[in-house]
């Protein structure tokens, strides 16, 4: 009963991370392929994609490695899992920090400004028809962004006559992005911090119950080592 809790609680937690895995290596293969059905991913912050991505194996290494020991009831896998763990949380605190600091207002309007520089003709246009804006500054034409296709050219026209700059929606979406992101983050970094406390529970129970089966195996030698047989008249 010590240890059944706590390892049912485990094998749950356990299978929540190995989804998350998943869930975190198909949302950054849709980023990196932009084929993302999320709009306006053409500016998702570059560094906090590459996370996600690193996210996927440490998630799924950590929830193997969690059935693992359960499994086996080994506590050198438990140990290893939770070392595991450590560094998931630092990854989270990590990206949460990222997070935050694309949240502040200038640093988000510098970066959105790099990104612009950076882009293709063909992003900028995907970006300027999801915003419905134009350019990065006012006054710009649609002349600015050649592009093969005719039709596209027509549409990006339209928008150059009526919309106004890309800089402050963009960066605007840039600043709500990160916000969504840290509370992602930290919340999951408070849910990895719970499964840390549950395998070291259950760390320190299965150490106890080992601990238990060591001192009973002794005695029962003990009382071994006492028992005495008389053959005539001798004792063994």
């Amino acid at each position: 009963m010590m240890i059944r809790i706590p390892r049912l609680l485990l094998i749950s937690a356990n299978f929540l991370l190995i989804v998350l895995a998943f869930a975190a290596g198909i949302l950054a293969y849709m980023l990196f392929l932009n084929t993302s059905p999320f709009p306006k991913t053409e500016v998702f912050p570059i560094e906090l994609l590459i996370g996600i991505a690193i996210l996927c194996p440490l998630l799924l290494g950590t929830g193997l490695l969690g059935c693992c020991g359960l499994y086996r009831l080994s506590p050198g896998c438990l140990k290893i899992f939770i070392c595991s763990l450590l560094l998931l949380c630092g990854v989270y605190g990590l990206l949460g920090h990222l997070a935050m600091r694309e949240m502040d207002a200038s640093f988000a309007t510098s970066m959105a400004d790099q990104m612009w520089k950076g882009a293709t003709n063909d992003t900028k246009g995907t970006i300027m028809r999801e915003f419905r804006c134009c350019g990065w500054e006012e006054g710009a034409s649609a002349s600015d962004y050649p592009t093969v296709d005719p039709n596209e050219a027509q549409v990006l026209s339209k928008l150059c006559m009526a919309s106004t700059s890309c800089s402050g929606p963009v960066t605007e979406y840039r600043i709500a992005l990160a916000r969504s992101i840290m509370v992602v983050m930290f919340s999951t970094l408070g849910f990895v911090v719970l499964i840390m406390l549950l395998a070291t529970w259950m760390l320190l129970a299965l150490k106890t119950k080992l601990s238990e089966k060591g001192k009973r195996r002794d005695l029962e030698g003990c009382h071994g080592d006492k028992t005495t047989v008389t053959v005539n008249g001798g004792r063994r």
